[in-house]
């Protein structure tokens, strides 16, 4: 048991980093929408400089997560999901709606997405707080897990929107 154990504590914190990685791409693609996306918050004033300081927060726990310090880059993303879900909080208790910033998808703020990071934000703690940093060949084979995983769900949800896409669109008449 102890072997699983280990797997998914190095699997978890490699799967967070690569999320991070992924977002922080996102937000480095669309930076001018993301800038405004992140100015639609009450919270948060519209600024270049806060779109580039979350994107390289976001780069170094990425980082710190998958080859790094764990116990920070966990403390960091913890910290990171947990402020980014209370903003959405705040912004929902005020009955405003807008897309959410998070990177190259488009999608509005909801109590399911602030429910989401603060989940993530959970995990991380936990892994910072009672989870040994493994050493680099479980670090790597929990690296491999996650980008599989990844590749997997995204393949799915191609599968899905491919689907959904053909039976929108009518085809040809068949008799």
């Amino acid at each position: 048991m102890t072997g699983v154990v280990t797997i998914i504590g190095a699997t978890l914190p490699a799967w967070i980093g690569l999320w991070f990685l992924i977002s922080a791409t996102g937000k480095t693609r669309h930076r001018s929408r993301i800038e405004h996306e992140l100015g639609s918050y009450t919270v948060v004033p519209r600024s270049r400089a806060i779109v580039l300081s979350l994107i390289a927060a976001e780069v170094a726990i990425g980082i710190g997560a998958i080859a790094g310090p764990l116990q920070v880059s966990m403390v960091g993303g913890a910290i990171l999901m947990t402020t980014s879900a209370l903003a959405m909080s705040v912004d929902l208790l005020r009955g405003i709606r807008h897309a959410c910033g998070c990177g190259s998808a488009k999608r509005q703020i909801s109590w399911r997405l602030a429910g989401r990071n603060l989940a993530v934000g959970a995990v991380a703690l936990v892994l910072a707080v009672i989870e040994p940093t493994p050493g680099i060949e479980i670090r790597l084979l929990g690296l491999v897990q996650a980008a599989t995983t990844f590749a997997v769900l995204e393949a799915m949800r191609s599968f899905v929107a491919t689907r959904r896409a053909r039976t929108l669109v009518p085809g040809p008449l068949v008799q």
